[in-house]
């Protein structure tokens, strides 16, 4: 048997709420290399790509982990 032992003096970081959302495209003004923008909401996301992208779908929307 496998005793696993963890250091309670051990600080543990909890995963901040921002930048949750991505968006991976090529970039046309930097001779189409990929570009990642984060988004802290969905909506935000939504709304950035509407605007900016010309052929946009929500399916572009990654969640970042």
């Amino acid at each position: 048997m496998y005793l696993c032992k963890v250091n309670k003096a051990q600080n543990y970081k909890k995963k901040s709420m921002k930048n949750q959302f991505k968006i991976t495209f090529l970039n046309k003004k930097k001779s189409f290399q990929r570009d990642t923008i984060y988004f802290d909401s969905y909506e935000e996301a939504i709304q950035w790509g509407l605007n900016n992208l010309e052929k946009f779908n929500s399916d572009m929307i990654q969640f970042n982990f």
